[in-house]
């Protein structure tokens, strides 16, 4: 993912190198549908979405939470190639 143009647009959008997501918003971005769907929320109930996924991510061992950690981590690595590419 982090060779993929996509990746390589979200990382340096303009000038600014844009800050890498970390474990919990993976976690989240995969899993945002999925809440809306199970509680019945609608796309509007942001503070009502975050606080089911904050529950959910808190009850997660480290075992569970590893997949997410590891995309942070790549991301982070991409962000500070990036920045020392940019020399910043």
């Amino acid at each position: 993912m982090a060779g993929s143009p996509k990746a390589k647009k979200a990382i340096a959008k303009g000038d600014k190198i844009k800050r890498p997501l970390s474990a919990y918003m993976f976690y989240s971005n995969e899993n945002r549908e999925k809440v809306m769907k199970q509680f019945g929320f609608d796309k509007k109930q942001i503070g009502d979405i975050a606080k089911k996924l904050g529950e959910h991510w808190k009850k997660m061992s480290d075992k569970e939470k590893t997949p997410y950690n590891d995309k942070a981590a790549k991301a982070k690595a991409a962000y500070e190639a990036a920045k020392a590419k940019a020399g910043k």
